[in-house]
């Protein structure tokens, strides 16, 4: 057997089941074929079918469609640039009070003391308040003490509001937590109604939420004493009850939340002697 190798291996031949044997005229017509086959798709033959164009390359050539895809660029470039430069539009609280009628001044005096013991879920702890007269005062003075915040004094007129001391509303004489009484305090009565609205107002769209407090009064008795029983509630909810003494407007007792507070030394509580009776 000669080294020669078989034809069919030469490039351009056929290779497996459809090989041919030398001398066989097969080739030449394959190579024929494949070469008008291949004219039939050459681009210089004229023959090639035009290609279809994308829905997009169509669209972009419509004027119509260039409109809006430039106006809709336009719109886009806007509101980027609105949201990369709007500042945050503020939120603003505001407390609107009913106007009170004042029917009692405070009764607190020199030398006089007040103790409560004010009771919430981490324990109670003992807050005082102690009258005294100073000639820097044109009202009284009270010193508030506490373990928890110490001690700071108040200077309180008849109208039961702290002097020199902006007090956020009618609710509470001083800026801080103050028991003893409240300019509120001096305007209940039985048959009061008086009534606190917050509003929450959002820049130019004016009152986005509010929430109305309504306190209402009636004569009631507390240890023995004659009060006025105050109830104060939201959406017709009570949040918070007081008994503030008819006499002097001061605090006996109240409770709101998981917190009360008890006026457990005054001066018009019996005088409790060393064994602690009265």
């Amino acid at each position: 057997m000669s080294g020669r190798k078989n034809p069919s291996h030469k490039k351009g031949g056929i290779s497996g089941s459809n090989s041919v044997r030398a001398g066989d005229s097969a080739p030449a017509v394959f190579s024929q074929k494949a070469a008008s086959k291949k004219a039939a798709v050459s681009p210089a033959s004229g023959n090639q079918p035009p290609k279809k164009e994308g829905w997009l390359r169509r669209s972009l050539k419509n004027e119509h469609m260039q409109t809006f895809l430039l106006s809709f660029a336009i719109v886009i470039g806007m509101l980027i640039y609105f949201f990369l430069t709007a500042k945050a539009v503020p939120m603003q609280t505001a407390v609107i009070e009913e106007p009170l009628v004042q029917v009692a001044n405070v009764s607190v005096l020199p030398g006089e003391g007040y103790i409560y013991v004010v009771r919430t879920q981490d324990g109670a702890e003992v807050v005082g308040y102690k009258a005294s007269k100073k000639a820097s005062c044109p009202g009284v003075f009270v010193e508030a003490y506490s373990e928890s915040a110490g001690a700071e004094g108040h200077c309180i007129s008849t109208d039961g509001r702290a002097i020199g001391e902006p007090a956020p509303s009618n609710m509470s004489s001083t800026n801080s937590t103050f028991l003893l009484f409240a300019p509120w305090m001096l305007a209940a009565h039985d048959g009061w109604k008086w009534s606190i609205r917050t509003e929450v107002r959002e820049g130019n769209f004016g009152t986005v939420g509010s929430e109305e407090m309504v306190f209402s009064a009636r004569s009631s008795t507390w240890g023995g004493r004659d009060a006025l029983l105050v109830m104060a509630s939201v959406q017709n909810q009570t949040i918070a009850m007081f008994f503030v003494d008819g006499e002097t407007r001061v605090l006996l007792y109240m409770e709101s939340g998981g917190m009360n507070a008890t006026l457990v030394e005054a001066p018009f509580y019996p005088k409790k002697n060393e064994t602690g009776k009265e």
